[in-house]
């Protein structure tokens, strides 16, 4: 009896039926991988942000706590609000760097985890106005390792021998989660394109002509619109099927091999074509995943083990509580997706009007607070208009000059090169984000009038920081907008006028 018991606390007393095994089960190398891969996307992500903590994640630049936190609603939490000043943004950068090196070697990797999960979320909703699709997913595949082993090989965990080092599979509702999580990011992205402009095969024409973005190669790409027409039928496609068939019993390795392949080639294509950040680099590595216990051992230069040999650890030692609440979470996390695609655009009205919360916020409330909740989009609806941005000043001698870019040149002109004129992807996501505005109240209009008017100041005190002998006397942020034609398409006959975004005046009590 006490044998027994001892097997089953390791997890391995009763074998699972063997479809659950190949489905839902995740090698412990595969896991592995992903820890180090992880910890890697996160420090390149805080390291490309350390240089505009002050400007980004602080209340000394373009949004406030204040700001942020009435932009994104109730619920929400950050660490970052705690302290706006610079030098806690800079602690929080440090503590987040620190934690994913421990997370990176895996030493005490389930509280270094956490320790990320918890400081990637406040690094991300101290500023919405940056994060992509690549943000979510790395916090989500976070929030997922909390539950699973990922430290049980080629780790320092593993070599100290610490409970929970072993080799095998690992089949546990969080392995499930896990890879249900990479097939839902594209499977209710793909239910979200179900569009005229994605099934008409017209998306990625619009994608690749909008010029913020687009790199050289994508504007290359840009002139072939049959090639582009193939390659939005086959994503939708790919999005929409490949997430079933990669549970089918019998046959999901070789839907995962064809499948991991094709997006793989698409992400690196994205990478080479677009400006989006992370997004290529942690949706290849969240495949990982996927990759079947042989092929590991094929690279380790070891036979390959059947599925009928390698053992199959369940629930690798956690306790019924921690598997009931990752099954909590997957269950949420099909709900939240499947909302997602039925937005209630009541939802704000009826808090405002003190009517009772939809269905749709009180899901959202409960991600916010766990630091859970994802909606996956991707160019669902595909830009329709280039943006370009002016920053026009009049200098205290009377010389007129774009403050972005800190030239002396004519105002009003479209620059030569729209991807050039902004400094980085962080740039270009701010700047999108505060040009699409998405169905709201009237106050919620009003945050985005704040953050505006913020970020030209900021533009402007930095100005005159670096030319204190000629200061601006006043200023303008403006906002063109061009529609996108297609090759076939009327072009419109005028273009629509600027937007004015925010304004400034030199006062009185602020001359030299």
């Amino acid at each position: 009896m006490n044998d027994q018991r001892e097997e089953r606390s390791e997890g391995a007393e009763q074998k699972p039926p063997p479809w659950r095994e190949e489905l839902f089960s995740v090698d412990t190398r595969s896991l592995a991988v992903l820890r180090i891969g992880v910890a890697i996307m996160v420090i390149l992500d805080v390291a490309r942000r350390v240089s505009w903590a002050r400007l980004f994640h602080s209340d000394d630049g373009v949004l406030t706590s204040s700001q942020a936190s009435e932009f994104l609603g109730p619920g929400y939490w950050s660490l970052y609000w705690l302290d706006g000043s610079p030098w806690f943004a800079c602690l929080l950068f440090a503590l987040t760097l620190i934690s994913a090196v421990g997370l990176l070697v895996g030493y005490r990797t389930r509280w270094m985890t956490m320790a990320c999960l918890v400081l990637i979320w406040s690094l991300q909703t101290s500023n919405p106005l940056l994060l992509t699709a690549g943000h979510i997913l790395l916090r989500m595949t976070l929030f997922w390792m909390v539950f699973l082993p990922v430290s049980a090989v080629w780790s320092v965990d593993a070599m100290s021998g610490r409970r929970g080092s072993f080799s095998g599979r690992v089949l546990c509702v969080a392995s499930a989660a896990l890879l249900l999580q990479v097939a839902y990011m594209y499977f209710f992205s793909g239910l979200a394109k179900w569009n005229p402009y994605w099934t008409g095969g017209a998306a990625m024409q619009y994608v690749m002509n909008f010029e913020m973005y687009v790199k050289p190669a994508g504007r290359w790409l840009a002139q072939y619109p049959e090639v582009l027409q193939l390659v939005t039928l086959l994503t939708l496609a790919a999005e929409i099927l490949g997430p079933v068939l990669l549970f089918v019993p019998r046959y999901s390795q070789f839907f995962r091999g064809f499948f991991m392949g094709l997006f793989w080639l698409l992400h690196l294509c994205i990478w080479l074509t677009m400006s989006i950040g992370l997004f290529s680099m942690v949706a290849i590595l969240a495949w990982v995943v996927f990759v079947p216990g042989k092929i590991w051992d094929l690279l380790e230069g070891r036979k390959a083990s059947s599925s009928a040999t390698a053992p199959v650890v369940r629930d690798w030692g956690t306790s019924a509580l921690a598997n009931g609440i990752a099954a909590l979470f997957l269950v949420y996390m099909t709900l939240q997706n499947v909302l997602f695609l039925f937005p209630e655009n009541s939802t704000t009205n009826d808090q405002a009007a003190g009517r009772p919360l939809a269905v749709n916020a009180w899901v959202e409330r409960f991600g916010r607070a766990t630091m859970s909740i994802q909606q996956f989009r991707m160019f669902d609806v595909p830009p329709l208009y280039n943006p370009w941005y002016e920053y026009g000043a009049t200098l205290m001698d009377g010389r007129q000059v774009e403050l972005f870019g800190g030239q002396v040149a004519p105002l009003g002109q479209r620059p030569e090169s729209v991807y050039d004129a902004m400094q980085n992807q962080y740039w270009r996501r701010l700047h999108w984000n505060l040009t699409t505005l998405p169905s709201q109240p009237p106050e919620k209009l009003e945050v985005y009038r704040q953050i505006r008017q913020q970020l030209l100041l900021r533009i402007v005190q930095q100005w005159n920081e670096q030319h204190p002998d000629n200061p601006v006397a006043k200023a303008w942020l403006r906002c063109y907008l061009e529609p996108i034609v297609l090759p076939g398409d009327q072009p419109a006959e005028t273009n629509a006028p600027p937007i004015l975004w925010a304004s400034y005046q030199l006062s009185a009590d602020d001359s030299p």
